[in-house]
C-alpha cells in the first residue's frame, strides 16, 4: 500500500472527522476514558455541529450492535462496517460528560 493512498483514505473518512489516539503520558490526557480523541471536524461533514475537536470517542452503536472503541484501530475497524446512509450513534465523552450523537453516514 503506498503513502499516497494511505493519505486519501484518511481523508475520505465518511463522517468527516479525525481521530488520534490518547497520550496517556500528557498530564491533560491521562485522566480522559479509552477511546479515540476528534483532531478535526470537517466543515459541512455530517458530524460538523455535533462534534467537537477534543471529544473522545469511546463506542459506536448501530442498531443494536456496539463497538467497543480504544484506538484508532478499533475506530477504523468499526466505521468500515458501515455505508453510506446507516445511521449511527457515537457514544463522546466531552469535558467529562457522556453525551450521544446520531450520525448520517455520508
Amino acid at each position: 500500500m503506498n503513502l499516497l493512498y494511505l493519505q486519501s483514505r484518511k481523508t475520505l473518512d465518511p463522517i468527516g472527522i479525525k481521530v488520534a489516539e490518547i497520550d496517556r503520558d500528557n498530564p491533560s490526557m491521562s485522566i480522559l476514558p479509552d477511546g479515540v480523541i476528534v483532531s478535526r471536524v470537517d466543515p459541512g461533514s455530517p458530524a460538523s455541529g455535533k462534534v467537537n475537536r477534543g471529544d473522545v470517542i469511546t463506542m459506536i452503536q448501530y442498531k443494536g450492535k456496539k463497538y467497543d472503541i480504544f484506538d484508532t484501530d478499533s475506530y477504523e475497524e468499526a466505521i468500515n462496517n458501515f455505508t453510506s446512509g446507516n445511521k449511527i450513534a457515537l457514544h463522546l465523552n466531552r469535558n467529562g460528560s457522556r453525551i450521544i450523537r446520531s450520525i448520517t453516514i455520508n
